[in-house]
């Protein structure tokens, strides 16, 4: 080989390896900014986690107090319904009681005019 062909030789050389140095450096350059947004995701999961675990604790905390206040409602629709029935058992003794009470005036009235003369 001459020394000119030599020359351009280890000058080939030389610039091929200045690329390949540029490439890793890419490549490392690359390698950290995925490594920084692997973090950044790591942390934005975390960060999601922690809240989808307080969402859970919330709803589960509302779904406790809406079957407390469902039990109290059932309690209190059944306290009324047992005070319509005792309203209701009080208005029929109370119909009973004012039937009777006019068949005696009737029977009453019907007796004094069936025995008596009317007075003018």
């Amino acid at each position: 080989m001459t020394p000119e062909e030599l020359q351009r030789t280890m000058e080939f050389i030389v610039e091929q390896q200045a690329k390949f140095e540029a490439e890793i450096q890419k490549l490392f350059e690359s390698q950290r900014e995925l490594h920084e947004t692997d973090e950044r995701l790591r942390d934005s999961q975390a960060t999601l986690t922690a809240a989808l675990v307080r969402l859970t604790e919330i709803i589960e905390e509302n779904e406790k107090r809406s079957e407390e206040r469902f039990r109290k409602i059932d309690e209190r629709f059944a306290a009324l319904a047992e005070a319509q029935r005792k309203t209701d058992d009080q208005l029929r003794q109370t119909d009973e009681r004012l039937n009777v009470l006019v068949n005696i005036v009737e029977e009453h009235v019907v007796r004094r005019r069936n025995g008596k003369k009317r007075r003018k």
